[in-house]
């Protein structure tokens, strides 16, 4: 029987398209007949703003992420939602406003492991790389790190990789996001390799999930996770 995957999609620095990619990547999967839960392990949720339904978990329904009793994902399955791929829908405001701890993503990613029910999770978090953080990334199978052409985003990975090891060349994958080969390429003064590149297309803010999983550099990027 074929083990769940679970892959943290992560990035040293904001705004490089890491949530975008990451919806893309979990709807190809999901075409390519994957079942995939998508989490978006984020402090402040804001990827629902791609979604036919962006509405947030309800208040109601907080208290059971806080239940004391096991099987996390069991409790919670009722709130998961499905646009082509099974997600955690988001929460309403940040983790703290809500009594809820940033491990709970983790927890949650465990839980529905155990479940069998999906072939792959995709974990989608922010640039903040802390305890929790390190934890999520002890807990994944796959690691892709987004990254840009420009100077700032090979910097700030630079200094990323002072804090992690990516000797495991099965575990740990390098994206360029919004590649644009007419424009300077800093990433080869970079300390790592990229093993793939998305390239710049327009309307990139505005497509839909759908369309995002059609683009071949987006597919290229899912077979690094299966």
């Amino acid at each position: 029987e074929k083990e769940t995957v679970i892959a943290l999609v992560y990035s040293a620095s904001g705004g490089v398209g890491k949530s975008t990619l990451a919806l893309g990547i979990s709807s190809a999967l999901a075409k390519s007949f994957n079942k995939v839960l998508y989490i978006n392990a984020q402090r402040i949720n804001s990827f629902q703003n791609r979604l036919s339904n962006p509405s947030s978990i309800p208040n109601s329904a907080v208290s059971e992420f806080t239940n004391a009793s096991g099987n996390l994902f069991g409790r919670i399955s009722h709130i998961i939602r499905n646009e082509g791929f099974d997600y955690l829908p988001p929460f309403s405001m940040a983790l703290p406003s809500i009594g809820l701890d940033f491990a709970i993503y983790a927890e949650i990613a465990k839980s529905a492991k155990a479940s069998k029910k999906y072939d792959v999770i995709i974990i989608d978090t922010d640039c903040v790389f802390d305890k929790e953080k390190a934890d999520l990334i002890t807990l994944s199978d796959k690691v892709i790190i987004v990254v840009e052409q420009t100077k700032n985003s090979v910097f700030s990975t630079n200094m990323l990789l002072k804090n992690i090891s990516c000797n495991d060349n099965e575990k740990y994958h390098f994206v360029c996001n919004n590649f644009n080969d007419k424009e300077s390429n800093a990433i080869v003064s970079s300390n790592y390799v990229v093993n793939e590149y998305v390239r710049h297309f327009d309307s990139f803010d505005s497509i839909k999930i759908n369309d995002l999983a059609k683009q071949p550099d987006i597919q290229k990027v899912s077979y690094l996770i299966v």
